[in-house]
């Protein structure tokens, strides 16, 4: 009886006793790293929305180049739960891997990172830390490791849509068409110049800008819901069709779009406006004394 009060106490005293923390005094690395927009601002966010490093922009300007997304390291150390920045440099590797085709894509040393994807899809970008140089080799070896998802996309708003003088000239037939009346235009955006000629709704349009004249100048159309599109491409095929429509008379003149060969399409992308909050892109569309002009804009996040 004796033996099994000294085995339960034994088992009381056992059962009281406070955990051991491994690491009590110790330094512990946490691994951490932020997104850093054009305009410096940092976020924290798990997952990162970015458009593609693309750049088409004429030479003879100056232009604020969007360089790509950047990524920040925020590594802490950990000692008796108190966390600071870590003031040494860690040993980092970045590991950015496409989670569409499943395949590692970008490996990098280096204590920040700037990812110029030009592709658009889905990434995880994964940071390790290692205690040395040596151990960097093997992932396994990690101290330890932090990821963000990154989805690189190429929708962008369009902000404007301007004709800088109307005119009825068209490579596509506007015989009917009469030049001395009035009449509506529309710009209209479809998946494919399909569903265009086989009469399907529009996918997104500008309201209708009424009771035109040949001639007038700098016509701004509006929009009630935002308009996206995709990136346009270059040079000249793109991931959708927009066209210009006249309507007059109860007829419909289709005069501009982006997929008749003898229309110039002038393109510029990849550039920043001044303060950085954004990238511009611009597509114009020009068939003999009239330009459309189509800009449009990704906001990055803040």
């Amino acid at each position: 009886m004796r033996y099994y009060l000294i085995l339960i106490s034994a088992l009381l005293l056992t059962g009281c006793k406070k955990d051991i923390d491994p690491t009590e005094g110790k330094e512990v690395l946490k691994a951490g790293f932020v997104y850093v927009n054009p305009e410096g601002k940092q976020l924290r966010d798990s997952i990162i929305i970015v458009p593609p490093k693309l750049s088409a922009v004429p030479v003879d300007r100056s232009y604020i180049h969007y360089e790509g997304a950047t990524f920040k390291s925020n590594i802490k150390v950990k000692k008796n739960k108190i966390e600071q920045n870590y003031p040494g440099t860690p040993v980092v590797k970045w590991v950015l891997y496409d989670l569409d085709n499943k395949k590692i894509v970008e490996t990098e040393s280096t204590s920040d990172i700037i990812l110029d994807i030009a592709s658009v899809g889905r990434y995880r970008l994964t940071q390790y830390i290692f205690k040395n140089k040596e151990e960097s080799e093997t992932l396994d070896m990690a101290v330890d490791s932090a990821s963000k998802m990154v989805e690189v996309t190429a929708f962008k708003s369009i902000d404007s849509i301007v004709i800088d003088k109307l005119s009825s000239h068209s490579p596509y037939l506007t015989y009917s068409f009469k030049e001395d009346e009035a009449f509506d235009a529309v710009v209209s955006l479809y998946n494919s110049l399909e569903d265009a000629e086989n009469n399907k709704k529009p996918i997104a349009e500008t309201d209708v800008f009424k009771a035109l004249k040949l001639g007038a100048s700098q016509i701004a159309f509006t929009n009630t819901d935002p308009i996206f599109i995709p990136t346009f491409d270059f040079p000249e095929k793109d991931d959708f069709y927009l066209q210009l429509i006249y309507m007059q008379n109860g007829k419909k003149f289709r005069i501009l779009d982006n997929h008749f060969g003898t229309i110039f399409k002038y393109y510029k992308t990849g550039y920043l406006t001044d303060d950085k909050s954004t990238l511009q892109e611009e597509r114009k569309l020009k068939f003999g004394d009239m330009t459309l002009t189509i800009s449009s804009s990704f906001t990055f996040q803040r």
